[in-house]
């Protein structure tokens, strides 16, 4: 992917309209060109890779539906002639709101890859709008460059009354400069200034992460994370998304400079610790939930009888546990005691967790083989109304809360009959 990438963007920033770069904008300012670059290489490029296949519709995975929920920003024409952001996803909302959000059920009208490709590469200046049927579409960083609020909004109108808490949101940015994103004065005298102040405006990536953290509760700040390395050019200057001649360098300075930061690395390891941990789940029993204690089951979010589970099941997972605590405890989970944590399951005391491997037998005599780790959620207590399911990773003193915890036995009933908490 990162080969072709690169091929990409040589073929489309290394071919400017009419054959140089000064001759483009001296078309633009004089309404020939719409853009800098045409998008006729870029388009060549992404149909060879990505064929015809469809963006979304039917959204399926083999012959199931995609459980998967995806969404790309992009931003298209308003209906008072402006621009308005949009959404092109997988998924419906439960509760209707179709507000700047497309979902495509019929695969013959949906984007296929590389049309969702030239919607969401149409950065005003450099490339042109993409027009598919009668709607024209643009980058979608118009409108949301750090679309981590888009994300949250998103997830609560999937999961609508806290159906769901957040696990993690990691935010991956396209690194910080010192200098910041500029439009060339010769645009300021003519009719593209509206749209470029508006791309500058969101271009500032770093302010609308803050306002994300700043609105955030203590629960949710702690599951927020931002990879954004610091980049710079050969000659120090600042890297415009049309410098593809500056890929080998900055590639060679991620991987030896940023890689090597501490905090960094830090930041890295507990991304990568937290997903681990949220690939492991609570599935209440059959019975509707009543008052009291909760029974169910640790579960994995991977495919049974794979490697990928096999792996995870013997190499990283040490152990699981489970403790109540305080709202303070909850947002802050390294500070609950040891002692609190009751051991469901220890390598060194119980062997492997592959040992809680249970092989499922059907009518037809068929089998699977699932992980499925029983276990019992102790009531609540005015003190400490929060439940934590938890596990440690090998090699790993930290305790890594699942997916779906810390949460409250009140929301875990109520996230019951979507059969996922």
């Amino acid at each position: 992917m990162t080969k072709f990438f690169e091929k990409a963007a040589e073929a489309t920033f290394g071919n400017p309209n009419g054959g140089a770069e000064w001759v483009a904008k001296g078309g633009m300012f004089f309404k020939k060109f719409s853009s800098i670059y045409p998008d006729t290489n870029l388009k060549q490029k992404l149909q060879w890779y990505f064929g015809t296949t469809p963006l979304f519709a039917p959204a399926t995975s083999g012959t199931f539906q995609s459980t998967t929920r995806v969404a790309v920003t992009t931003a298209k024409d308003g209906p008072d002639g402006g621009s308005t952001q949009c959404l092109l996803a997988n998924y419906n909302r439960p509760q209707g709101d179709w507000a700047y959000f497309e979902r495509e059920d019929d695969a013959s009208m949906d984007m296929a890859i590389w049309e969702a490709g030239l919607a969401t590469s149409a950065a005003p200046i450099y490339l042109p709008t993409y027009c598919k049927g009668s709607t024209n579409y643009v980058d979608g960083a118009l409108y949301a460059n750090c679309p981590v609020r888009l994300a949250l909004e998103e997830k609560d109108r999937i999961w609508h009354h806290d159906g769901a808490s957040l696990d993690v949101l990691v935010s991956l940015g396209t690194g910080k400069q010192d200098k910041k994103f500029k439009a060339p004065t010769w645009l300021s005298y003519s009719f593209f200034r509206p749209l470029i102040k508006s791309f500058e405006d969101q271009m500032n990536s770093a302010v609308n992460w803050e306002k994300v953290e700043s609105a955030s509760s203590p629960l949710a700040k702690r599951r927020l994370y931002r990879l954004n390395p610091s980049v710079r050019s050969k000659s120090g200057d600042y890297v415009d998304l049309d410098h593809h001649k500056e890929m080998a360098h900055l590639r060679k300075g991620i991987e030896d400079g940023f890689l090597l930061q501490p905090e960094e690395e830090t930041v890295i390891q507990a991304v990568a610790r937290t997903l681990l941990a949220n690939l492991f789940f609570f599935e209440p029993h059959d019975q509707r939930p009543g008052p009291g204690a909760l029974h169910g089951s640790i579960r994995c979010r991977l495919p049974h009888e794979t490697q990928a589970t096999t792996t995870l099941l013997r190499d990283k997972a040490a152990g699981f546990y489970f403790a109540s605590a305080t709202r303070e405890e909850a947002a802050a989970v390294s500070s609950i005691p040891s002692g609190r944590w009751e051991q469901l399951f220890d390598v060194s005391r119980h062997g492997k967790p592959s040992d809680m491997i249970h092989e499922e037998i059907f009518e037809d005599g068929s089998s699977i083989k699932k992980f499925r780790l029983d276990c019992e959620l102790g009531s609540e207590t005015e003190r400490r109304p929060y439940c934590i399911l938890a596990m440690r990773l090998a090699g790993v003193d930290e305790t890594l809360p699942i997916s779906g915890f810390p949460a409250t036995l009140i929301d875990l009933r109520e996230r019951w009959g979507t059969r996922w908490v």
